[in-house]
């Protein structure tokens, strides 16, 4: 289960990097990119706020995965992000067809 959640939040993670580099930028950090998704999308509405808490949630739980010891995700909340990041890839995706790519 461990190695299934670190795949969900790093596909969270690079959807949110593909509406950044579909715009021609291209931020050097994870904590740059987060930044910026908030900055044209959340604050501009093209993404709804509950994404961008969702967005932070897992920023914050790949920090914790990245540079705590020893850190475990029970499985309440490794089938919390499942069930959220599912929805939210979906509306990046439809995002950046609708938006960038017509």
């Amino acid at each position: 289960m461990e190695c299934r959640y670190k795949q969900i939040i790093l596909f969270c993670i690079l959807y949110c990097s593909c509406t950044i580099t579909v715009q021609n930028l291209s931020p050097r950090t994870h904590k740059g990119t987060r930044i910026l998704f908030h900055q044209l999308f959340l604050s501009t509405n093209l993404i709804p706020k509950e994404f961008g808490d969702l967005y932070t949630m897992i920023f914050e739980a790949r920090q914790e995965g990245d540079y705590v010891d020893f850190a475990e995700q029970n499985e309440e909340s490794v089938s919390f992000f499942i069930s959220n990041v599912r929805l939210f890839n979906d509306k990046i995706k439809n995002l950046i067809i609708n938006e960038f790519l017509s």
